[in-house]
């Protein structure tokens, strides 16, 4: 044996080890910054009028979520104004203010709170889709409640039946042609509703 490879022989018995381990760190962080970052996972689709049927299942940190309902698009319509506590803002120049009318079908116990409602243009681009809505809508896909008409507040825990409708509101720019309603309950998972193009331009 040469004296390079005497030297060097430990060496390469770990170097095969260590490479594996490098490898399986890499695959770890491109799932955690990149899958777990993004929408990357189509579960379910509809066309155009059509129901999605969506039955997921997943692990969090602390426990196990299984969602199953059905969801439609029923078009999109546009507003003029913002609907807020403080009173109806106006929609700011070259944007577009879109109701997304949807239709849910879900069991009574099935926790339909916290998701996510986008638009998709027709180049691909994504708008809206933050749970901490930037118009301060929240529970997106849950019924609003109407308020108490003797004390003005709006009751927080809402029941509802197995079906149900939301308008939710998403800010697009007036040029986007939008193609699709896409409806999320974390990353990287989402449904995408076909909608007509026509109804955007």
């Amino acid at each position: 044996m040469s004296g390079w490879w005497r030297v060097n022989r430990w060496w390469l018995v770990v170097l095969p080890i260590a490479l594996v381990a490098m490898l399986a760190a890499s695959s770890y962080r491109l799932k955690t910054m990149w899958w777990d970052s993004g929408y990357h996972h189509e579960i379910a689709s509809a066309g155009v009028g059509r129901w999605a049927h969506v039955d997921e299942s997943y692990a969090t940190f602390t426990q196990r979520i299984h969602h199953r309902y059905r969801v439609r698009a029923d078009g999109l319509s546009t507003t003029d104004s913002i609907p807020q506590d403080s009173g109806d803002l106006p929609v700011p120049a070259g944007v577009t203010a879109y109701l997304v009318h949807l239709s849910f079908e879900a069991a009574t116990d099935q926790d339909m709170a916290y998701c996510e409602v986008m638009l998709v243009g027709s180049d691909g681009t994504v708008y809206g889709g933050n749970v901490d809505d930037q118009i301060n809508q929240s529970d997106l896909c849950l019924p609003v409640a109407e308020p108490d008409p003797e004390t003005g507040i709006t009751p927080t825990d809402v029941p509802r039946g197995r079906t149900w409708t939301v308008d939710p509101i998403v800010l697009a720019p007036s040029s986007a042609r939008i193609r699709a309603v896409r409806v999320t309950y974390g990353k990287p998972r989402y449904v995408t509703l076909a909608v007509d193009p026509a109804a955007s331009s």
